[in-house]
């Protein structure tokens, strides 16, 4: 079960001991379509949960998948959109809910279903110290998000024998509907991880961790209009050495479509998922 607008499928739905018998009116379904009908009665023993489902339907031979809902709940939701333009120039929209209201707690995977669309299936975080759980429903595709390097000047600091290179960033972010929009911009300027490296932050548009560099900014768009913004800092590092700026990774992966997911970044780059 998932908030309006989503649902979170069980595994072959029409096993749990359903008795569909023949009817005068033969229905006609699509691969994969969902029976409607009253939700399903559940009883519960020590062994097993039986789900009987209400009314009776034809079910063609033809039809590789049939889904009939169980159960369904209506869960309060605050809808984002998000993006994350150092790893990928789109925006996606997420639904952040509370943990206590879960009502499956233990759900390991879920399909979700934006507006009766499928968009993707992913892996449930069961983490219930966290109090928000946030879940990624697709692309945006109402935002139109750009990334660009505008600017990498390299210059000498003759009096301290060191080398700066400053790096300048545009994000430009459009907003294509006829209402105003907030979008959520998360960006990351380099951690040093050598003393003799040093990393200057000169301007972006929220404060900086200090451990992994993400930075996060709400930016209200208008309708039909954009918003640019910037990000500069500046790398110094002793002359006669070579700068290299590279992602770690720990072997993580993206709990929706698998990606490798590198140190330091809390998205997936792929499709934007939250990570661990």
């Amino acid at each position: 079960a998932m908030p309006t607008g989503m649902m979170g499928s069980m595994a072959n739905p029409m096993a749990a001991n359903d008795t569909l018998e023949d009817t005068e009116a033969t229905v006609e379904l699509d691969h994969s379509e969902r029976l409607e009908m009253l939700e399903a009665e559940v009883n519960s023993e020590e062994t097993m949960t039986e789900y009987v489902l209400s009314g009776k339907r034809d079910i063609l031979k033809e039809n590789k998948d049939t889904m009939a809902d169980l159960q369904t709940s209506r869960i309060s939701t605050v809808y984002k959109t998000v993006t994350v333009p150092k790893a990928d120039p789109s925006a996606y929209l997420i639904a952040s809910i509370k943990s206590a209201d879960l009502p499956y707690p233990d759900l390991d995977s879920a399909d979700i279903y934006l507006n009766g669309v499928y968009t993707n299936r992913l892996e449930m975080d069961n983490d219930l110290s966290k109090e928000d759980v946030e879940i990624t429903l697709g692309k945006e595709e109402r935002v139109h998000v750009s990334h660009r390097n505008v600017s990498k000047k390299t210059s000498n600091v003759l009096l301290k024998g060191q080398k700066a290179v400053t790096h300048i960033y545009e994000t430009l972010i459009n907003n294509l509907t006829d209402e105003e929009m907030t979008v959520i911009l998360r960006d990351q300027v380099p951690v040093s991880g050598n003393k003799e490296v040093t990393v200057e932050t000169v301007e972006t548009a929220g404060e900086p961790d200090k451990e992994t560099g993400i930075f996060e900014k709400e930016i209200k768009i208008a309708p039909k209009q954009s918003e640019k913004v910037r990000l500069e800092y500046k790398v110094s590092y002793p002359k006669g050495k070579y700068l290299k700026e590279t992602l770690k990774t720990n072997g993580r992966t993206c709990p929706s479509c698998g990606a490798k997911i590198s140190a330091g970044l809390r998205f997936c780059p792929e499709c934007g998922t939250p990570v661990q």
